[in-house]
C-alpha cells in the first residue's frame, strides 16, 4: 500500500503570508466517504526529512496493520528557525498570532477538505517535539 504526499498552501491573514500546509495519508485515502483521524504534526518538513516519516508510515501500512488506515497527517512546517521560534515559543512574537491561524484558518482549511469529500473526522491529534511540542499543548490548551 502507497502512501501520497499533497501539498497546499493557506493564504493567511492572520499569519500575513502564505502558509505551507501537506497533506500525507495512504494512498487510497483520496476515495470519497469513511471515518478518518487526523494528527496534525507541527515541525512536518523535519519529519518528513529527518525522521522518514513517509517511509515509516508506508512501512506501517504495508505490515496490514489497519489501524493506520483511516489516518491522515498534515504537516506544517513553520518556515524558517527564526519563524518556528517565533511562532512556537509562548514568548515569541507571533506565537499567538500562530495559535489564532491554526484554529481559526488551518482547522476549518483542512475540515472543508475533508468534508468535500464526504468524510467523517472522528479524532484530531496533536504531535511535535521540543517547540512543536510546546505549541501543541498551547493548542490543545
Amino acid at each position: 500500500m502507497g502512501v501520497a504526499l499533497e501539498e497546499s498552501v493557506i493564504s493567511s491573514t492572520i499569519l500575513n503570508r502564505e502558509q505551507k500546509v501537506i497533506f500525507l495519508h495512504p494512498e487510497h485515502f483520496k476515495y470519497e466517504g469513511d471515518d478518518c483521524s487526523l494528527l496534525f504534526v507541527q515541525d512536518g518538513e523535519d519529519y518528513l526529512e529527518l525522521g522518514s516519516l513517509k517511509e515509516q508510515f508506508t512501512g506501517l501500512l504495508n505490515q496490514n496493520n489497519s489501524r493506520f488506515g483511516n489516518i491522515a497527517m498534515i504537516l506544517i512546517p513553520p518556515g524558517t528557525s527564526h519563524e518556528r521560534y517565533q511562532f512556537y515559543h509562548p514568548e515569541g512574537t507571533h506565537h499567538s498570532d500562530y495559535l489564532q491561524f491554526f484554529h481559526q484558518e488551518l482547522l476549518p482549511f483542512v475540515q472543508t477538505k475533508f468534508t468535500q469529500q464526504r468524510k467523517h473526522i472522528t479524532k484530531m491529534g496533536l504531535l511535535g517535539d521540543s517547540l512543536g511540542a510546546a505549541v501543541s499543548l498551547a493548542l490543545a490548551l
